[in-house]
């Protein structure tokens, strides 16, 4: 495995090229986090693109690329909030509102995550055979609205037997008073068929889940816990279940799709604390 690391010329991006000398090559930038490209091999061992994204920064950054978040992490909070606002221990916190006609709150507001600039650094360690990279940033308390000062790790790791790991981190400032809610993702778009050769109708998608979060016409959660089973939301075949016989098949907030979250460890609608 190895990890080449330079400097993106004309800005203080940095990219790295993370290879594991199996076929597989993830090449990632520390604006936002940003995955560029993620290239696997076929079953004859042929390196192929299997994401959605503009090859470059200076691509990424173009007005019309803006919508669609690309291969960033996202944060604080992933997905909508209501009304553009929460309440924490008795307090009311105001987001940006940049979604729903701006009623409401997305992916961390108007600059989140994926618009930062995180510092980096990247290593090869030898005894796993793992390229790796670590994306740092502070989030200072009051930014986008939300409280508390955080600081946020975002780790990816590309090992020798064709696996990315992607791990993130997120901590309150030593002493911190206050609360503030997290809900960190990665926003790739996949595409197996190799070089974007079809569309992902042909897909099978597995989700060890018994429980989903249905939407209402905004595509925001109900709040609801619903069980899969018997639902066009269940997914835990072994096999996997074929997109294309979904996605048109069910409500994604409004209009057809998949937009919704499943229970994958069991814990929604319970407290987690580190």
């Amino acid at each position: 495995a190895r990890v080449v690391e330079a400097e993106v010329k004309g800005s203080a991006v940095k990219e790295y090229i993370l290879s594991n000398g199996s076929g597989m090559e993830v090449t990632c930038i520390s604006y936002g986090c940003t995955i560029l490209s993620v290239k696997a091999p076929d079953r004859a061992g042929v390196p192929e693109e299997v994401t959605l994204c503009p090859r470059s920064y200076d691509e990424l950054i173009k007005p019309e690329h803006a919508g669609p978040y690309y291969g960033a992490v996202i944060g604080r909070v992933a997905n909508r909030i209501r009304g553009s606002q929460f309440e924490m221990n008795g307090n009311t916190y105001a987001l940006a509102g940049n979604t729903g006609g701006g009623r409401h709150s997305l992916h961390g507001g108007d600059v989140g995550f994926d618009r930062k600039l995180f510092h980096s650094r990247s290593w090869r360690d030898v005894s796993k055979n793992s390229a790796n990279v670590e994306f740092t940033y502070t989030s200072p308390d009051g930014e986008e609205g939300y409280p508390g000062e955080v600081f946020i790790t975002v780790r990816y790791t590309l090992t020798g037997s064709n696996t990315f790991e992607i791990s993130y981190t997120a901590k309150l400032q030593e002493g911190c008073d206050l609360a503030t809610p997290i809900n960190l993702t990665n926003h790739s778009y996949w595409n197996l068929s190799g070089n974007l050769k079809r569309n992902i109708a042909d897909h099978k998608l597995h989700i060890p889940a018994q429980r989903y979060t249905p939407l209402d016409s905004e595509s925001i959660p109900t709040g609801q816990l619903a069980a899969v089973s018997g639902s066009l939301f269940d997914f835990t075949a072994p096999n996997g279940v074929t997109l294309g016989d979904r996605i048109t098949a069910v409500d994604g907030g409004g209009k057809p799709g998949l937009d919704h979250n499943w229970d994958v460890l069991g814990l929604l609608g319970q407290e987690v604390h580190d």
